[in-house]
């Protein structure tokens, strides 16, 4: 039963970016509000991973990941206090969801892979 729902869980991505060009294409959020599928697909990530890590190693890593990712809009505004002198705060937060996007990912699959070598 585990390996079905770990299975479940390593397409989870897929069918979740999916359904969130779905959704944003259903309900035209891209003219509205400027909004792609990265930005709808992070909360589902997140749900996932819980999942996932809930299944894989009994325990979720969701909290110990909510805090790297504050410590990545630290690291972020830090960034760009250096680099242009000013933390202008549409920018640091559409490049603090875009890289937390790709850093959600890359941990995601990381931790599938841990999940089957711990499993199998």
């Amino acid at each position: 039963m585990t390996a079905l729902l770990l299975i479940f869980w390593t397409i989870f991505p897929f069918i979740a970016i999916y359904a969130s060009k779905f959704f944003v294409a259903r309900f035209s959020l891209r003219k509205r509000f400027h909004l792609k599928p990265v930005d709808i697909v992070v909360p589902l990530l997140l749900i996932g991973m819980h999942g996932a890590t809930s299944v894989g190693f009994g325990e979720s890593i969701l909290p110990y990941f909510l805090i790297s990712i504050f410590l990545l809009l630290i690291s972020i505004a830090m960034f760009q206090a250096y680099f242009y002198e000013e933390i202008y705060y549409p920018r640091l937060f559409k490049m603090f969801w875009r890289t937390t996007f790709l850093f959600t990912m890359f941990v995601y699959y990381l931790f599938i892979i841990l999940s089957f070598v711990n499993k199998f």
